[in-house]
This record gives C-alpha cells, sequence and structure tokens, in this order.
C-alpha cells in the first residue's frame, strides 16, 4: 500500500513538472525523486520483512526462555538460554532495537518464535513489541545440529529462515 502510494506521487509531482515546466515543479520533481530513492527501499525491507515474520509467527509458537543482552558493536544482542550451559546469541536483522528494557522495566526472559538454529522472532513477554532476529555467527549456526531433523530444515526453508540450507540473514 505505501509502495503505491509512494509510487503515484512520484509520478504525478513528474507529470506536473513535465507539463507546467515551471522551475518549482522540476524542483519538486527533484526533491521527491531523491526522497523516492531513499523510501523506496527502506519501505520495501520493511515489508519483506513483515511478511517473513508472519510466516515464522503462523509456523513456530512462542517459547519463553531466559536472557540477557550483550552490547556490541552499535547492536544489542539478545542471548537466549533455552537449557543451563547453552546459549543462543541473536541480532535484530532490520533495524536495531533494544530490547533490554520494556516500558521501564529490565527484561529477564524473551518470547521466541522460530529456529534456535537460524534465527527467528523475538518478543518481550506479552507479544507488543516483535522484532527479527538472526545468529550472531551464521557460519556456526549452520553447523549447529541441536534440534536438527530434515523436518525442521524443511520447516526453516519454508518459511525464509534459510535458503539452500544456509541461513539467511534478510
Amino acid at each position: 500500500m505505501w509502495l503505491a502510494a509512494e509510487i503515484i506521487v512520484w509520478a504525478g509531482i513528474l507529470l506536473l513538472s513535465v507539463v507546467s515546466g515551471e522551475e518549482w515543479a522540476i524542483g519538486s520533481f527533484v526533491m521527491v525523486t531523491v526522497f523516492a530513492l531513499l523510501i523506496v527501499p527502506a519501505t520495501v525491507t520493511a515489508l519483506v520483512s513483515a511478511r517473513r515474520m508472519g510466516r515464522i509467527l503462523r509456523a513456530y509458537p512462542w517459547q519463553e526462555h531466559p536472557c540477557t543482552f550483550r552490547r556490541r558493536a552499535q547492536v544489542t544482542v539478545v542471548v537466549l538460554r533455552p537449557e543451563p550451559g547453552y546459549e543462543v546469541p541473536l541480532q535484530p536483522v532490520v533495524l536495531n532495537s533494544d530490547l533490554s528494557r520494556d516500558r521501564g522495566s529490565t527484561v529477564e526472559s524473551m518470547w521466541f518464535a522460530g529456529d534456535l538454529r537460524f534465527g527467528g522472532v523475538v518478543s518481550p513477554p506479552g507479544g507488543h513489541r516483535v522484532v527479527r532476529v538472526a545468529r550472531t555467527s551464521p557460519a556456526k549456526a549452520a553447523r549447529s545440529r541441536k534440534g536438527a531433523s530434515p523436518t525442521a530444515d524443511t520447516l526453516a526453508e519454508q518459511v525464509g529462515l534459510t535458503r539452500g540450507r544456509k541461513p539467511r540473514r534478510v
């Protein structure tokens, strides 16, 4: 819907600038074109991410896991602990979201839907702030056989967590 609206506005201003030939119309066209070059890719990325999150949430149930957080460069990494001695570091895929604080309180557990080997969707308990995440080291994740089965591999491929049995980032 947003993408269609952006294209219609851009085409309308293009038509106006060509028909009128006025400087303000040409300047508006140039400004809208620059704006569209920035906004259209962001819109497409957000739409693809939202669609993939929907597929993940339809295929995988929410599971609650204890978690901690690590700051890595400018990204906050969510470290899930599904069982003692086993850590799964995940980072936001599209936009950096600091999930360590939720509505002013410290988060100690996180809901997760997806495949721990590749990534999925996380949210503080309650499901009100959903963020798509992927493993911080995809190569290590691909070698991880914990939770691996032909059925799990096929499901991860169907929802877009992997492509050709390799972890997917975007």
